[in-house]
């Protein structure tokens, strides 16, 4: 729904975290008893609502032939709403996963994990547990980080002189020299 003010768009509280079936009664549509959530064919990514976070169970499904295509819808779906949270990829192609974290602006790449309980960090992927995903400067955000308790905590750092090792020149651009020249 937008807001008459700002004409920004936000999630519509009256679908958040409702049932599928009454969602669909809601929009006048009928479905089984026993329908647990709802599916969508994706039409103009960037542009429809739901190209944005549902919180609900409704999922938007979004075609694209060519990995090209498929980072492109990325980018689309991101600028409409997520920028800096997340992207999952179902490949074993390495080049594929590579041009997918190369392009996309966000803090995480799901690489082949169910990507609802594994952006919030998983035994199965080594990121820190959370509820809160941090989406950088992308999302308007002061980290990318998965959000945990060292977050909400102070720290301070006691820095004391230490011995000055300052390298050389020749020990700092040495190798580079060798290859390229002064």
């Amino acid at each position: 729904m937008a807001n008459a003010k700002t004409g920004e768009v936000t999630l519509n509280p009256k679908v958040v975290a409702i049932s599928a079936r009454r969602i669909a009664a809601d929009a006048g549509i009928t479905v089984p008893d026993t329908t647990r959530m709802l599916m969508v064919i994706g039409e103009k990514p960037g542009e429809e609502r739901f190209s944005g976070e549902k919180i609900s169970p409704v999922l938007a499904l979004w075609r694209y032939q060519t990995i090209d295509d498929a980072i492109e819808l990325i980018g689309k779906l991101h600028r409409y709403a997520g920028l800096g949270h997340s992207v999952g990829i179902y490949s074993f192609n390495a080049d594929y996963i590579h041009r997918v974290a190369s392009a996309a602006k966000v803090s995480r790449i799901l690489v082949r994990q169910a990507h609802a309980p594994s952006a919030g960090g998983h035994f199965h992927n080594g990121m820190p547990s959370t509820v809160t995903l941090g989406c950088g400067t992308w999302g308007g955000n002061i980290t990318t980080e998965n959000i945990h308790w060292k977050h909400f905590i102070n720290v301070t750092w006691v820095s004391e002189p230490l011995p000055v090792v300052k390298p050389t020149e020749e020990e700092i651009w040495g190798s580079l020299w060798s290859k390229y020249g002064r």
